[in-house]
């Protein structure tokens, strides 16, 4: 439960180390659960897990539900007596993402091997999820055949018809192997699920409230956005200028239709929100405030996002529509441009919220992100995957003597070699229920190890480690900050 005093580690699966060309659910990803066991932590917290068009980034995969391909372990369904064939170590390093999702395809494809234990497996996963896998297939090959702009398609596919698109799944035989990876995605995601639940370890997912235009969860729905004629945007997604960006942010991705959700009960929402609970045991949602009221840029051709407005959302009939029938455990972003409004939905449904430590030192006592103001109701994090490591802030803020004068008088640290802990330690002994550390953090990793830069689009989502970059020493200092802040639960 995320009201427990407990510690974690934010840490993506493609982070991990492998040797099948990127993170994935090989036998690193049960080491690494061993080792927030041994290291007293309780969550693992990841990124959306979806397969992306667009650079890699999570946070625009083209649906909501499945996998990633390129997240499976060949070595692991070799062992498991699903293919025939082993795969070469180290085969996979070299090739981009989209070529190694491609090759895995590819692969598996070859070398499945068929049993009556498969088989039957395969059929329970198909009847299951018979609501979007036959869509995702679809929507894949077509993807591949006539672009990534579904309205600009031959206008039978564009004008979404199920009968239309069975038949296409029945004729096309390379739809058969995107439908296998996504039961074998279901296969070892669940595997490791179970690990983890054995080992006291839960784990943290993330959704988007956005989707990509170009995306399974729009195209069958597109009376859910606000389109034109042609399918495309007639708003886009954003955030205003700020002190971090004086021309604000341009998303790019539709805006809802709000009425029009309303209007069919919010199942849109239900039906993704119990897909991903599926998968973890507790969300976090991204760009919670665009669920109170969101930036709405009128022209998708718009060069920055001046030209917006604030338009409200239905938060509040939302969640109470989530909640009616369910108990999700929901943990919520509420960061940005935040207002009263946004923090009574937070607190109406009494959702914990985010407090980033590299944000506390910018203003005086009274910024809400320092440690003796983060209420018990809170996740404390160094920084994110959208921030710089805590080494690598430490490093910017240098040249910041407003920032370096709080640091030492408010908390009583300044910049050193062990800064990371200090910090680290810094959020395990602050009130805030639950504590989440980013491993490159642990890793006292620069500049370099950071994730990804709001704003840019190429050089992010990449960055891994190496075991032995992770000492005993490393470990041995976390578990003892993690006992001695009374977040251990071993």
């Amino acid at each position: 439960m995320i009201s427990k005093r407990a510690a974690g580690i934010l840490l993506p699966l493609f982070s991990l180390p492998s040797n099948e060309g990127r993170g994935c659910l090989d036998q690193n990803a049960f080491d690494f659960i061993d080792w927030l066991k041994d290291t007293h932590q309780s969550y693992w917290q990841l990124l959306p897990l979806g397969a992306t068009f667009r650079y890699g980034n999570p946070y625009s995969a083209y649906s909501s539900f499945g996998g990633d391909p390129a997240f499976l372990s060949l070595e692991k369904l070799y062992q498991q007596g699903l293919l025939k064939e082993q795969p070469l170590s180290n085969s996979f390093s070299q090739l981009s993402l989209n070529e190694l999702r491609e090759e895995k395809l590819s692969f598996i494809s070859k070398n499945l091997l068929e049993s009556e234990t498969h088989l039957k497996s395969f059929n329970n996963f198909l009847a299951q999820n018979h609501s979007w896998i036959y869509d995702f297939a679809s929507f894949s090959l077509l993807s591949k055949k006539y672009g990534k702009q579904w309205n600009k398609w031959p206008k039978e596919y564009a004008d979404y018809n199920k009968d239309r698109l069975k038949l296409l799944i029945n004729t096309d035989p390379t739809s058969l192997p995107l439908i296998i990876t996504q039961w074998l995605f279901s296969l070892q995601w669940n595997d490791l699920h179970v690990y983890a639940k054995q080992n006291g370890i839960e784990l943290i997912g993330d959704i988007p409230i956005y989707v990509d235009h170009h995306s399974i969860d729009l195209w069958p729905s597109k009376e859910l956005f606000k389109l034109d004629k042609m399918g495309e945007p007639l708003f886009v997604s954003g955030a205003p200028p700020d002190q971090f960006s004086k021309d604000g942010q341009v998303w790019n991705t539709p805006i809802f239709n709000w009425d029009a959700h309303k209007k069919e009960n919010f199942t849109w929402w239900q039906k993704r929100i119990k897909h991903i609970f599926e998968l973890f045991d507790i969300v976090r949602i991204d760009h919670f405030r665009g669920l109170q009221a969101y930036w709405e840029i009128a022209n998708a051709s718009e060069p920055d996002a001046k030209k917006g407005a604030w338009v409200n959302a239905p938060g509040k009939e939302l969640f109470t529509t989530l909640e009616k029938d369910n108990t999700y455990e929901l943990v919520v972003e509420d960061l940005g441009d935040i207002d009263q409004d946004v923090r009574e939905l937070r607190d109406h449904f009494n959702f914990p919220g985010m407090k980033i430590l590299q944000f506390a030192f910018d203003t005086d006592s009274n910024n809400e992100y320092l440690p003796h103001n983060i209420s018990n109701n809170s996740i404390v994090y160094t920084g994110t995957h959208d921030n710089d490591t805590i080494m690598g802030w430490m490093n910017n803020i240098k040249a910041s003597p407003s920032i370096l004068k709080n640091l030492e008088q408010i908390v009583d640290i300044k910049p050193n070699p062990n800064f990371n802990w200090d910090m680290i330690n810094l959020a395990h002994q602050s009130m805030a229920n639950t504590s989440i550390i980013p491993l490159a953090d642990i890793l006292a990793q620069d500049s370099t190890g950071r994730i990804n830069i709001p704003g840019t689009v190429k050089g992010n989502w990449s960055w891994s480690f190496d075991w032995k970059q992770l000492t005993c020493e490393m470990s041995k200092k976390l578990k003892e900050l993690t006992i001695n802040s009374n977040r251990s639960h071993v």
